[in-house]
């Protein structure tokens, strides 16, 4: 069967089964990620929470999530990008298809007004596939938790 891509967005909105499908989808073939904070994305996205917005962009095959995109606005320009790849996820089964993920890649950076930012591993070697769409390595990102900061300082 033919992949099928589709636009969620706050005009389109997501069935509930379909958000909880993408969950888990996300979670499962995304390193490093949490329900929690997938859903907080894709609330943002879909402007369910107050936000700039975005749009989640998804390849299906047999009705099955392939691949996924989730892109949230950042409502700035200049010192940070407009737009914001939260999660780039492809099915294990994909994961050596560079079609696939340039695919969905292009239609992203095609919908996405303004510059596009994405974080990921420094030693992935998925970042020359980037760099061949564009990307540039600008900034190294520290981020302070701090509940475990507490537990460092204490």
């Amino acid at each position: 069967m033919k992949s099928q891509t589709t636009v969620y967005n706050s005009f389109t909105g997501m069935s509930p089964g379909e958000k909880v499908q993408l969950v888990d989808f996300i979670c499962t073939h995304t390193p490093n990620t949490n329900k929690e904070d997938v859903i907080e994305a894709l609330d943002y996205a879909l402007k369910e929470k107050p936000s700039f917005g975005g749009f989640i962009l998804a390849i299906k095959k047999d009705h099955t999530f392939i691949a996924s995109i989730v892109v949230n606005n950042t409502g700035m320009e200049g010192y940070k990008p407009s737009n914001f790849f939260v999660y780039v996820s492809i099915h294990d089964s994909y994961k050596n298809d560079e079609k696939v993920l340039k695919e969905i890649m292009c239609k992203a950076l095609d919908m996405s007004n303004g510059d596009v930012a994405l974080h990921i591993d420094p030693q992935s070697p998925i970042i020359k596939f980037y760099q061949k769409l564009g990307f540039t390595r600008r900034t190294l990102e520290l981020r302070r938790d701090k509940k475990a900061t507490k537990k460092a300082i204490a």
